[in-house]
């Protein structure tokens, strides 16, 4: 399993005021993808490459 975190910047937690459990939660945003999850091969400059080329 690969896990990929990131901080959430919109959304609700740009509605509450102050330190709220929804500014909290905004640091614990994570996504779990599956080792069966297929993943997008990147070329130069970060370009996906053509179905064809390696």
């Amino acid at each position: 399993w690969t896990c990929v975190r990131w901080k959430a910047d919109g959304g609700y937690n740009n509605l509450s005021k102050g330190n709220t459990k929804t500014r909290e939660n905004a640091r614990k945003e994570v996504v779990w993808f599956s080792p069966h999850c297929l993943t997008q091969r990147l070329g130069l400059l970060g370009r996906p490459l053509d179905k064809g080329r390696r």
